[in-house]
């Protein structure tokens, strides 16, 4: 599957998740196939589907997200880019901190990413790696549009209308939630920190050398400009 696809999937996925949240609610509400169908119709094009974009445009997931993200792969590959930028350089450890921290190392991670674009197999690799983190990703939106919508919509449809059976649903869908964040999502970032680990791995082996001597050029030219 093709990087742009992959993006597509994962900008619609939510909507996906609130439909299928909303599955329940018709499945009361319908007496037969046709209502079934003209409600949950209706429930798509009328909530579902502005919902989830929403949800994606707002990026209501963001800051969680980006936490989750900072603390797992961004920090494995930040690690990885200063590990080849040559020795000889002696960069010390204030000089890492200031790397991370400025504009040079958008620079540092551009020849990264160009290496991977630029070889075969590192291509292959990123297509998987895309493809899993679609699935980690995921399993990060059903924890959130799962679990607000067990307290925040069926708990209150509960109250409403005094039917144990929005009681069941928000009980399911709270399981729903707690399964994908602690059993699929751990699982998911396991196998994002594996492949990113494989990719690290066939660049540091095959294209060490060429990183190592434009990181070489940036960061003496960032050290001329201090």
């Amino acid at each position: 599957m093709l990087l742009h696809e992959l993006d597509w999937w994962r900008k619609r996925i939510p909507i996906f998740i609130f439909a299928a949240c909303a599955i329940p609610w018709v499945l009361v509400k319908a007496k037969n196939g046709e209502e079934f169908k003209w409600y949950y119709d209706t429930l798509v094009t009328v909530i579902a589907a502005p919902l989830g974009f929403f949800y994606v445009g707002l990026n209501v997931r963001g800051a969680l997200w980006d936490e989750e993200m900072e603390m797992h792969v961004r920090t494995q590959i930040r690690r990885a880019i200063l590990e080849l930028v040559p020795k000889d350089l002696a960069v010390t450890e204030a000089e890492k901190h200031r790397l991370l921290e400025r504009e040079i190392y958008k620079k540092l991670a551009g020849v990264f990413w160009e290496t991977v674009d630029e070889d075969p197999k590192l291509q292959a690799q990123k297509q998987h790696f895309y493809s899993n983190g679609i699935v980690y990703s995921t399993s990060f939106d059903v924890f959130v549009i799962c679990g607000l919508s067990a307290v925040f919509v069926y708990s209150d449809i509960a109250m409403a209308t005094r039917l144990i059976e929005f009681v069941y649903v928000a009980a399911i869908l709270l399981v729903i939630s707690f399964l994908s964040i602690f059993w699929v999502m751990p699982k998911c970032r396991a196998r994002h920190l594996e492949l990113s680990d494989e990719q690290l791995e066939l660049i540091r082996r095959v294209h060490s050398a060429s990183v190592a001597e434009k990181f070489r050029t940036i960061v003496l030219e960032w050290r001329n400009r201090e």
